[in-house]
């Protein structure tokens, strides 16, 4: 009812945003944070540039891990109606090869063997005025991300919520 009652936020043209938020993978495990500043080229149509990032800590028998990644983005959405939007992002990513017993190769100047592409996601959500005049939102959103084919990774669904900033 909190989500019925509160007005929706305004997409007009020229309008700047920030927003920063967590997204979930369909494992229910921290994905990464994100990032992005946006602006609204025209009425209800956003174009942005995002950073997000993902730290993964383990334990491999004998020796501990840590594992971080930095990627940057670039993405459109466009608001429907009332504050749903559908959108895409492509993300620019860096992947370390593996053998095929899982562990990272090394060139011969012992090098970390690496590949980057770009990968894409496929968002639907919504976004609700929270406070500040139509200057807060709140954006829960679901995405399905779809890494580069020659990496071999499957697609994966994320749930995910953001705080975007108006000015």
């Amino acid at each position: 009812t909190m989500f019925a009652t509160i007005s929706f936020a305004q997409f007009d043209q020229g309008t700047w945003t920030f927003g920063a938020g967590q997204m979930f993978t369909s494992t229910a495990t921290a994905e990464g944070s994100a990032a992005d500043v946006s602006y609204f080229v025209i009425d209800n149509l956003m174009v942005s540039m995002s950073l997000s990032g993902n730290t993964e800590v383990g334990d491999e028998g004998d020796w501990d891990y840590t594992e971080s990644q930095m990627n940057f983005g670039v993405g459109a959405r466009y608001y429907i109606m009332d504050g749903l939007f559908a959108g895409i992002n492509l993300t620019r990513v860096e992947y370390s090869d593996l053998d095929s017993d899982g562990y990272q190769q090394y060139d011969n100047d012992g090098l970390l063997m690496t590949d980057t592409g770009f990968d894409m996601a496929l968002q639907v959500g919504c976004s609700k005025e929270l406070a500040f005049d139509g200057k807060l939102w709140f954006e829960p959103m679901f995405s399905v991300y779809m890494p580069k084919q020659d990496f071999d990774m499957p697609m994966y669904y994320e749930l995910g919520a953001m705080f975007r900033f108006a000015f």
